[in-house]
Formats: C-alpha cells, structure tokens, sequence
C-alpha cells in the first residue's frame, strides 16, 4: 500500500472527527447527537428486556443469523454486478486517478475507506441480534468478518463486470436486477420465517439452512453463526480460522484480479454522485446515458384534474422509482419481523400482547418517511411553478401529500397481515388498522411536509458534505409534532371511553378528532405553501 494513500486516509479520518467534535459546539448539532445516542439506547435496552423474557435456543440463533449473513452475501456478489466499477469520490478521481498509483493501491484505498462502515453495520446487527449470541463479542467478530467478505466479493464482481462491455452490460443489466430484486424477496421471506416463529414455513427453511450443502454454499454465514453460538474455546477455533482464511482468500481475489476498471469506475462515480446530487434536492428519478423521454397523457378521470394532476405525477414518481419503493418494503419486512418476535417472545406461554404491535405499526410511517418522500420534498424546486396551477393551495396540499400517505398505509397493512399469521386479530383491531392508520399516517405525512417548509434541510451544506445535523433536527422536530398532533384524538378517545364506557364510541371520536386536525394541518400546509418563501437551506 502507498504510504501517501495510507497518510491521505489517516488525514481525511482526523479531519472529518475534528469537524464532528467542532460541529457538537452548536446546539443542533448536540441535540441531533443525544437523540441518535438515546434511540440507540433504547434499542438496547429492548433487547435486555428481551432476552430477560425468553431466551432463543443456539441453534436457532444460529440459524437465524445464517439466513441473514447469507443474504447479504449473495445481495452483495449481484449488487457489484450491477455496479460496474468502483464509486470513488470526486475528489479521490482528480487526484488519484492522475497520478502514479497501481490498480491495486486504488482497490485497496476503496477498502479501506469502506472498512469503517461495515464495523458500523456489525454494532447496528448486533443490537438486534445479541439476545440471540451466546457471545456477543465473538458474535460481533463472526458478523464482521463475514460483512468484509461480503464487501470483497462485491468488490470483485463490480470489478469484473468492468471488463464488460457497454452494449452487453446494458442488455444484462435488466436481467441481474430482476435477479436481485427476487434474491431480496426471497430473503425477506426467509428472514421472516426463521426469525418468526411461524409454524411448518419457519421450520422448513430453518431445515435448508441446517443442510450441508447450504452449509458448504453460505460457509462465511455459518462460520459466524456457529462462532456467535460456540460454548467452549476449543468450538471456536474451526470458525474463527475459516473465516480469518475467507477474509484474506477473497482480499486475495480482489487484489489478484487484472482488469482495467478506470474507465468504467469514472462512469459509475459520476452516475452514483449525479444520483446522490439529485436525491439531495428532491428528485427521485436519475435517468441512465441512453435513456429516452417517454410522454405520459394524463388520464381523463376528474380526479386527476386541476390539483389531481400533482396526484399524477407523484404517483408517476414513485412508479419510476420502484427501487426506493422496493426499499421501503425491505424495512417493513425487517420491522415486522423485529417487531412480531419480540412480542412472540414476550407473550410466551400465552397471548402475545396486540398492543405494542398496533403501535409499532403506527410508528412505521415515522420510519419511512425519507424514502417515501414523493411530495413537497421532492418539489422543492418546483414550488412557484406549482402556485401558477389552476388550484387552491388547499388541493394542492392535499394532492401532494396522498401519495406518501397511501404507500404509506400500504406498508402498514401488509406489516400487519403479516403479524396476523403469529398473532390472533381481534376485531376491534382490525377496524383500528383499517381505519385509524390512514387518518393517523395522512398526519404524520402533512407534519412532515410542514417541518420541510418551515425547516427546509437539503441533507447537504454547501461545502458537499452530508448535513446529519440538520436532517436529525428537522426528525425530532417532526416527532414532537407528531406526538402534539394525536393528543386531541387521544383525548377525545378517553373523554368519550369514560363517558359511554364503548369501546367503538371511542374510536369513532378519535378518528373524528384526528380527521379535524388533519384538516387544520393540511391548511396550515396550504398556508405555508402559498406564503413562505425558501430563502435558507441548510
């Protein structure tokens, strides 16, 4: 490795935990901070709560944990396909690919700077997966050497899927994403299923993952789960030395690897950058070098007229962007999962409690606003074009907001019809699913929309860097105002409850009440759209 690489990584780490340090000094920065540390906290005192109620058996953690590094592993071989080429920084391609650095150094350089977000994703996995570990710490090492083997096979795929060319990868480009798109629900499925119990269907594909020969395909997978659940020194030995030996086999791989990728990681780069520059100010769909304009009539049904027609082209939006949709769906599947076994767990020898899962159902959309996004905050460009519109701001606020709310709503039905599967519904459940999720989430949408006017925050600042700071202002804001939003409908529940003693009495003035304030958000959104101007974004 080139020393001045070694030294210019070494600089970048100092200076960006210096800048880190400098930023705590402003108050936003320092809220952001405690909240993202107390969320954190929470989760792991969850987890505490969790194991104290009911432990999982070794051998279905370790099943578990096969399923998902499993997953990742083969994710990430198709996901380096579908890169092509290496993703460097603007920055690193002035400067690195003009000078006398060998291919190698450059590979290794990448590495490098993405080593320190796999140990990220290894304490984030180990939150929710510690319960299920005999031993956290040789867990947590068994779960990063498996993720650096995953970032080297990804590493090595895109790497020769640069020796490709341009035509023939534009044909094979379809194909390997529908591949990867059926990987990913197949393993969505089956981390479902192995983390949940569910009966034959968890036992089934618990079995397949028990096979030798899944065993033998998936062996980084197992090793770490038989690491994470290894009772003694002497089990430990097998799995440690084979996954320290698939670490430097596939660095190896990587390294020994002769192909001109220059070229191809110059065209990736600048699609990856002009991507991320696009998503930054709130446009979803980044057309591909070849791609030709597609004229889309609008429909002829009176709903998409006048203000229907923002209805329209955020629904044309989303369709364009079925990754992120796709996303979204991922995150649901993990959520319910999480959230179904943990309560499996806790209602152990009985029930499990309905509670806690309507809720963490109403919680969802707080979860998936940033992906959903399909409204005012991704027409952040476009707000005086959209004035000019034969519509009152009234429509127009409405229009924009349907479309995140629908998805939405979706996302939650589909988390609970799944957890119908574990845990019996009763009726009045159901009638509060249906009915209470989209009066609650079309809320949480319009809230979102008036923290965007009031506190526009682009994810960026002006020198290119990502604004954490101010994305996690702009969250907890939302929250609280979230949380001052449903009070009334709280309120009205119990005043009604302690009046009637019914339960439909009271649910029927809750969402009688939260349908009033979502009126008065939506006007107020109207308000802000028709008046505030966008002068500050940070």
């Amino acid at each position: 490795m080139n020393r001045a690489l070694l030294y210019l990584i070494r600089r970048q780490r100092v200076n960006a935990a210096r800048q880190f340090v400098r930023g705590l000094r402003r108050p936003r920065k320092l809220i952001g901070l405690l909240f993202w540390v107390s969320v954190v906290g929470l989760m792991i005192w969850s987890q505490i709560v969790a194991r104290r109620v009911g432990a999982t058996a070794p051998e279905e953690g370790a099943t578990a944990l096969t399923a998902l590094l499993g997953f990742i592993l083969v994710a990430s071989a198709f996901g380096g396909l579908m890169q092509r080429g290496l993703a460097f920084q603007p920055a690193d391609i002035d400067f690195l690919f003009p000078g006398p650095f060998t291919r190698r150094a450059l590979v290794l350089y990448r590495l490098l700077q993405l080593y320190p977000m796999a140990i990220l994703s290894t304490a984030f996995l180990l939150v929710f997966l510690g319960p299920r570990m005999a031993h956290a710490g040789w867990g947590g090492a068994g779960i990063l050497a498996c993720q650096l083997v995953a970032l080297h096979l990804q590493t090595a795929t895109a790497i020769v899927a640069a020796a490709v060319s341009d035509r023939t990868f534009g044909r094979l480009r379809g194909k390997i994403q529908a591949v990867l798109f059926v990987l990913v629900g197949i393993g969505m499925f089956a981390g479902v299923v192995v983390f949940v119990d569910v009966g034959d269907a968890g036992s089934d594909v618990r079995e397949l993952f028990r096979t030798e020969a899944m065993q033998k395909l998936l062996y980084p997978a197992a090793a770490a789960a038989r690491l994470s659940t290894a009772a003694g020194a002497a089990a430990r030995v097998e799995p440690a030395l084979g996954l320290a030996a698939s670490v430097l086999l596939t660095l190896g791989l990587v390294m020994a690897l002769q192909v001109n990728f220059f070229e191809a990681s110059l065209e990736t780069s600048r699609r990856f950058h002009k991507a991320v520059s696009r998503s930054r100010r709130g446009m979803a769909v980044v057309p591909r070098k070849g791609d030709k304009a597609r004229r889309i009539r609008l429909p002829r049904l009176p709903v998409f007229r006048g203000g229907g027609a923002i209805l329209w082209k955020n629904l044309l939006t989303a369709g364009r962007s079925l990754r992120i949709v796709f996303f979204s769906l991922m995150m649901t599947a993990i959520f319910a999962s999480i959230a179904i076994g943990a309560m499996t767990r806790i209602g152990a020898g009985g029930a499990p409690p309905m509670g806690p899962v309507l809720a963490m159902g109403a919680m969802l959309p707080l979860m998936l606003q940033q992906h959903l996004a399909f409204d005012f905050r991704r027409d952040l460009d476009s707000l005086a074009e959209l004035r000019l519109l034969p519509a009152s701001p009234f429509v127009v606020a409405l229009a924009e907001v349907l479309v995140p709310t629908a998805l939405s709503v979706a996302a939650q039905w589909s988390m609970i019809a799944a957890a119908s599967f574990v845990i019996d519904l009763p009726r009045e459940s159901i009638v509060a699913v249906l009915v209470g999720y989209p009066v609650l989430t079309l809320a949480i949408c319009t809230v979102g929309n008036i923290g965007f006017l009031v506190y526009p925050v682009r994810t960026v600042t002006a020198s290119g860097r990502p604004n954490t700071g101010g994305a996690t202002m702009s969250a907890l804001l939302n929250m609280v105002a979230v949380v001052a939003a449903v009070v009334p409908a709280v309120a009205a529940a119990f005043v009604t409850w302690f009046a009637t003693e019914s339960s439909v009495a009271a649910g029927a003035a809750a969402v009688t009440a939260q349908l009033l304030v979502d009126g008065a958000l939506l006007a107020i959104l109207a308000h802000l759209f028709r008046t505030h101007e966008l002068t500050d974004v940070g």
